[in-house]
C-alpha cells in the first residue's frame, strides 16, 4: 500500500466517485449497482427543477467516513501516462440514504464536491483541501439514491507530525454535510492557502463558498483583519 500523502499547503481536490451500492454489511467495490438514464439528471433544466422539488432533494442523507480501512486508488489511465498518476492511499466515504424517500447526489464528471477539514491547535476547524480547478462548466449531474442505497467516494489520507481530528465536508446541491470527526495526521502547513487562493479571497470574500464549501481557511482571518 502506498504511504499517505505529505502536503505543504491546501490541496485542490476532486474526490473520486466510485458508484452507487445497496446498503449492506459488505461491498464489492468493483461491482456498483447498474444504472440507467432514468437514474441520472444531467442537464440544467431538470437539475434546477429538482432543487425546488419536495419529492427529490439533496437533504436527508447521512455522511460516514471509514478511517479504519484505508484503500488504494489508482486512476484509470493508459499505461504510458500511469507514472504521472501514482496510486493513492484513500479513505472510503459513504453517502447513505436511510430515509424513506429517493434523494439526490450531486457531482461533476467522475467526482463529487467534497473536501477535508482538520482541527488546528486552537481546536478550530480549518480546510486542508479546496475545490479543484474546473476546466469547463459541463459535466454536472445528479444521481438518484433510493432508500437503503449509498454512494461511495474516496478522500486522500495524509501524513505528518501533527496529530489531530479530521472530517469531510460535502457540498451536495443546496445541502451541506459534515461528517463525524476521525483521527489523522497532517502537516500544519496544510492550513495555508496557496497564493492564488489568497488573491481570490482578497478580491472576493464570497469565494469561500465556492473554494471551501463554506469552511473558513486561516487566510480568511488575516484578510478580514485587514479590511477592518
Amino acid at each position: 500500500m502506498p504511504p499517505p500523502l505529505r502536503q505543504d499547503s491546501i490541496l485542490g481536490v476532486w474526490p473520486h466517485f466510485v458508484g452507487r451500492f445497496a446498503l449492506a454489511d459488505s461491498l464489492v467495490l468493483t461491482h456498483p449497482l447498474a444504472s440507467n438514464e432514468a437514474d441520472w439528471l444531467r442537464d440544467f433544466g431538470p437539475i434546477q427543477a429538482t432543487q425546488d422539488s419536495a419529492t427529490l432533494s439533496t437533504d436527508g442523507l447521512e455522511l460516514r467516513v471509514d478511517a479504519q480501512r484505508p484503500l488504494v486508488y489508482q486512476k484509470a489511465v493508459p499505461p504510458e501516462v500511469r507514472a504521472r498518476f501514482p496510486a493513492q492511499r484513500v479513505l472510503p466515504v459513504y453517502v447513505v440514504n436511510t430515509s424513506p424517500s429517493t434523494k439526490l447526489l450531486a457531482g461533476k464528471d467522475s467526482w463529487v464536491f467534497a473536501i477535508q477539514e482538520a482541527q488546528d491547535r486552537q481546536g478550530q476547524w480549518r480546510p486542508i483541501e479546496s475545490r479543484g480547478f474546473d476546466f469547463c462548466g459541463n459535466g454536472h449531474w445528479l444521481l438518484k439514491l433510493k432508500p437503503r442505497q449509498l454512494a461511495l467516494f474516496f478522500v486522500q489520507q495524509y501524513a505528518g507530525p501533527f496529530a489531530t481530528r479530521l472530517r469531510v465536508r460535502l457540498q451536495n446541491g443546496e445541502s451541506r454535510y459534515v461528517s463525524a470527526p476521525y483521527p489523522g495526521h497532517i502537516r500544519e502547513q496544510q492550513f495555508l492557502a496557496p497564493a492564488e487562493q489568497v488573491a481570490q479571497l482578497r478580491d472576493n470574500p464570497a469565494a469561500i463558498n465556492w473554494l471551501y464549501y463554506g469552511a473558513e481557511p486561516v487566510a480568511a482571518d488575516s484578510l478580514e483583519a485587514q479590511r477592518e
